[in-house]
């Protein structure tokens, strides 16, 4: 009996476990079920959410690290109101050789979508067909129709080519004065005004240009002469274009011969500012103001930034003098869309929002740009708490400044042949007569032939 009972209950544990590992089989096999259902439904979904995909717009930011951290800020925010558009920024630094990178980008097909251009690089890049054309977006865009006439007229005027639209104007600059108010208060002299001709302009020059040390060296001067390439805002007080409605050079013509002369004579005859190549060579116009070395410097309003560095000086801006008709010079530089670009509707979007109010502040804070849009740069450049004193200025001058001419050789014209058109004529190696007679025939070569 006891034998029979042991071989009974193997039986039944035999039974028993059998049992129990048919039961656990069927648990396993139900998990590996269910397992693999989660697997395929997370899997469908991860191939529903690849079919939302988002559309890559290529920006190429130029400058340094102080602009691609602005850019940096921008698409994060562009990004949060588009989550369908993804901005992938590239840096080309420096500033002056982005245009040469983008030419061979472009002839090789693989420029970005977003560019950054100068008025030099504009009207090339649209004859070399880089650039597509805006109109159509523009016309149609009731966005961009609303904010048309809260840009300032002149840089909207500068983004037009034969009638057509091929980039936005991104920031700006205008020609004002900047000027030293310790140096006029220690001299006893009244601030410059609306009021300043050249002639009190020279006058003050004089006063102000001085030897301080007494070492037969001038170690003050009153003010800083440019190159050739400035010689057209001058011009242009006297009533007098660069270039006739035929496009032909003026700089041979009497009367501009003679205020080249008078505007050179500040260097060559009066002595009240050094050698511009010479002193650019040194340390540069800004460097020179900054040192205390210059009272007076014609310069763009980029440099609030750099000159709210100061600390051992006062400063402010005043217009600069009036000749027969005020005038001074504007640039802008303008933001685009390659014309190989995909996805033309998406980068519009990001057009839209770089020249947006929000976009144009988030520059300001960043970056220090002038803003393109009256509204936006009322608020942000004209603060009473801030230097300059004078703000308003920069907002008057931009009323009557001229912008660039629209030539596809500016490059060639104003920086190749204008830049150094005059230096021999500066150090006494050529007449003045003679560089304006040589300089009309070289720049003529170059450009658009009128009707």
């Amino acid at each position: 009996m006891g034998i029979r009972r042991k071989d009974e209950l193997r039986e039944v544990i035999k039974l028993y476990l059998v049992y129990r590992g048919r039961v656990m089989l069927r648990r396993i096999v139900l998990l590996l079920i269910v397992f693999s259902l989660v697997t395929i439904f997370n899997s469908g979904c991860g191939k529903k959410s690849e079919t939302v995909k988002k559309t890559i717009i290529k920006y190429a930011v130029r400058g340094g690290s102080t602009d691609y951290n602005t850019a940096i800020v921008l698409k994060r925010e562009f990004e949060k109101k588009y989550p369908n558009i993804e901005i992938k920024l590239t840096l080309i630094t420096p500033w002056g050789k982005y245009g040469q990178k983008i030419l061979t980008m472009a002839a090789g097909g693989t420029v970005p979508d977003i560019l950054t251009m100068t008025e030099m690089e504009y009207f090339a890049w649209i004859e070399k067909g880089i650039l597509l054309e805006l109109n159509q977006y523009i016309q149609n865009d009731d966005e961009f129709q609303k904010r048309i006439p809260d840009v300032f007229p002149v840089l909207m005027d500068m983004a037009k080519y034969k009638n057509k639209i091929y980039a936005f104007p991104a920031w700006f600059n205008v020609v004002v004065m900047f000027y030293n108010k310790d140096i006029f208060d220690k001299e006893k002299i009244p601030y410059p005004d609306e009021t300043w001709d050249w002639d009190k302009f020279l006058e003050v020059c004089k006063k102000l240009t001085k030897d301080i040390n007494r070492d037969g060296r001038t170690d003050q001067f009153g003010t800083f002469v440019y190159r050739g390439s400035w010689i057209r805002m001058f011009l242009s007080q006297q009533g007098i274009p660069l270039f006739d409605n035929k496009n032909r050079c003026n700089l041979d013509k009497p009367e501009a011969v003679q205020i080249v002369k008078w505007y050179y004579d500040l260097v060559t005859k009066h002595k009240v500012a050094p050698v511009p190549l010479v002193e650019s060579r040194e340390q540069g116009p800004d460097l020179s103001f900054m040192s205390g070395r210059i009272a007076m410097l014609f310069s763009g309003s980029y440099q609030v930034r750099v000159f709210k560095n100061i600390r051992h000086f006062s400063w402010d801006i005043a217009p600069l003098p009036k000749g027969k008709k005020r005038a001074t010079s504007a640039s802008t530089v303008l933001w685009g869309i390659s014309n190989q670009c995909k996805y033309p509707k998406e980068a519009i979007q990001v057009l839209k929002y770089l020249t947006s109010p929000e976009g144009q502040r988030i520059r300001f804070k960043y970056n220090a740009d002038s803003s393109i849009l009256k509204s936006v740069f009322k608020e942000t450049v004209m603060n009473p708490n801030e230097i300059p004193d004078n703000d308003h200025v920069f907002l008057e001058s931009i009323d009557y400044a001229i912008g660039m001419t629209k030539f596809p050789e500016n490059s060639r014209i104003f920086t190749d042949i204008l830049g150094p058109g005059f230096d021999l004529a500066i150090i006494g190696k050529k007449s003045i007569e003679e560089s304006c007679r040589d300089l009309t025939v070289e720049i003529n070569k170059f450009t658009p032939k009128g009707d």
